[in-house]
């Protein structure tokens, strides 16, 4: 019997034994559940899958229509009679988590926008990177560098984000960088006083820092620098005591043979699922 419940954020220590050890596969849902995360007071439902006495799952909904999930379940007729049922009444725009149960939540639901899927990959070895070119220099960014990170951010929404046809909002692409600046790790490369290029942790959780926002303006491609910042990230990460991962599609064979390199390796498909 599968019963879907739900759980106190970060005090339900049931949901936690089952969260910990999988972190990695849900860092975005656990970035929501931590007690000093500003998104926990965006979580409208968290809730466990349980089969029995134990947790095989969670749910996590926030107010954006965001559902993040983390479960060890397979495909059933009596798990989607659950998840419908659980979903009645919820205004879900966005599927993230593990490609085989989004693929369950979708099943779930009305026929989606877009589907995009990517392998997750980690590391868990670290060196410094090589220096970069004469007259390059790196350096951690916050709040008061969104302005001079908006033309690389504008970048990879562009090519990396905003299906074909669908318009982009400036205004809003600097409102969420000066946030995500205000939360997350940003390296920035500089030649003078531009910003050339750039990566960043977009989600923090327990014990796991995801990277993303991974972008180089196109005339400075080719010279090392995303693999300077992955690396400085890392690097960073490691010896601050966290663990790292980040998300590429599988039709990128530049990034991927560039985290291959770092020392990431595949762990899982991944799928976000867009209404």
């Amino acid at each position: 019997m599968i019963v879907i419940r739900p759980f106190c954020q970060g005090e339900d220590q049931k949901a936690l034994d089952f969260l910990l050890p999988r972190e990695e596969r849900a860092i975005g849902l656990a970035a929501t559940l931590t007690p000093d995360s500003p998104l926990r007071k965006t979580v409208v439902c968290a809730s466990c899958l349980e089969e029995g006495s134990s947790v095989m799952g969670l749910l996590v909904l926030l107010a954006n229509g965001i559902l993040f999930h983390l479960c060890d379940l397979k495909d059933s007729p009596q798990i989607r009679y659950s998840l419908q049922t659980w979903l009645t009444g919820k205004t879900v725009r966005c599927i993230i988590g593990e490609a085989s149960f989004s693929q369950v939540l979708q099943a779930c639901l009305p026929a989606p926008l877009r589907v995009v899927d990517y392998e997750l990959m980690t590391v868990c070895t670290a060196r410094q990177a090589n220096p970069v070119s004469q007259g390059i220099h790196i350096r951690l960014c916050d709040e008061k560098d969104a302005q001079s990170l908006l033309d690389l951010q504008e970048g990879y929404e562009r090519e990396e984000v905003i299906p074909p046809g669908e318009a982009y909002h400036r205004t809003a692409c600097l409102a969420a960088l000066s946030l995500t600046l205000s939360r997350q790790i940003v390296l920035a490369a500089f030649s003078s006083s531009v910003a050339i290029a750039k990566a960043g942790t977009n989600a923090r959780g327990f014990n796991w820092d995801q990277i993303g926002g991974v972008y180089t303006d196109p005339k400075w491609r080719r010279k090392g620098l995303s693999e300077a910042l992955i690396r400085g990230l890392v690097f960073d990460r490691l010896h601050a005591g966290r663990k790292v991962a980040l998300f590429v599609k599988p039709e990128n064979h530049a990034a991927r043979s560039l985290y291959t390199k770092i020392g990431f390796s595949p762990v899982s498909p991944f799928r976000i699922v867009y209404y």
